[in-house]
């Protein structure tokens, strides 16, 4: 799978709801998934709404990660939310 940009959306405490592109429906990340430390709220990690945040992709139904990034070497990451230049011009 591939390594992704996300944006926070939501923060709840079992983990964050990020959106992967506008057009996709917002998903779950769960604390679980947030760090390799065990963790109780994403607030301990400094997680803002809004922020942007790298996440790794698994396929299937939608399995995400952040913790396998902070363990593994990181590679390529892609973005499909638009830039802010895009976005004006639309």
């Amino acid at each position: 799978g591939g390594i992704y940009t996300a944006k926070i959306v939501e923060i709840k405490s079992n983990g964050v709801i990020i959106q992967l592109h506008p057009n996709m429906q917002p998903v779950l990340l769960p604390n679980s998934q947030l760090d390799r430390r065990k963790i109780d709220h994403p607030s301990v990690l400094g997680f803002q709404t809004g922020q942007d945040i790298q996440v790794k992709y698994f396929g299937g139904s939608m399995r995400l990660s952040r913790k396998i990034l902070l363990t593994a070497g990181v590679g390529p990451v892609k973005n499909f939310m638009p830039k802010d230049d895009e976005k004006r011009q639309q």
